[in-house]
């Protein structure tokens, strides 16, 4: 008789114990989880950004991406706190070219969130506006411009990613 009572008790503490584990695993779940919405939900344009991607989106559809030269990769911008904005351009003069070639510009910007565009006010290149397609803590894709490019009828879009 004692023997079946330790295996019943052994029994009940066998399913406390799975429970107990699958009650941790949920709650590592949901954890985990809100990490990833509380971080989205923090994304704020303000940082130095800097280039990733040049994408070149058709109005067929279909895309071509630009590898990037080791000047263009070091290409980088500055959104501050207080409105002011700061970029750095790397490029090459020519194709033989081995050196860099920089371009500073500086002015202030205005995000709208709600709309998800940003204007740039900057001193040499006067007003820019751009889309800001998607914004993450370390992910910021910019819908640069529109323009038909390729001369069908049809805006195509230059699009800019970065990596904080």
């Amino acid at each position: 008789m004692i023997f079946i009572i330790n295996q019943f008790l052994f029994y009940l503490w066998k399913i406390n114990t799975v429970k107990k584990l699958i009650l941790f695993a949920l709650a590592s779940l949901s954890i985990i989880s809100c990490r990833k919405d509380d971080d989205e939900s923090q994304a704020t344009i303000v940082g130095t950004w800097k280039i990733d991607k040049h994408i070149t989106r058709y109005g067929n559809g279909s895309t071509v991406t630009d590898v990037l030269d080791d000047c263009e990769i070091k290409t980088n911008i500055t959104f501050s706190n207080d409105g002011t904005v700061s970029s750095v351009g790397y490029f090459k003069s020519d194709e033989s070219s081995t050196n860099c070639q920089i371009h500073n510009s500086k002015g202030t910007y205005d995000y709208q969130e709600s709309n998800k565009t940003i204007t740039l006010l900057l001193e040499e290149e006067g007003v820019t506006t751009a889309e800001v397609e998607n914004l993450t803590s370390n992910h910021l894709t910019l819908v640069a411009m529109q323009h038909d490019f390729d001369g069908d009828g049809t805006d195509d879009k230059l699009i800019r990613i970065f990596k904080k």
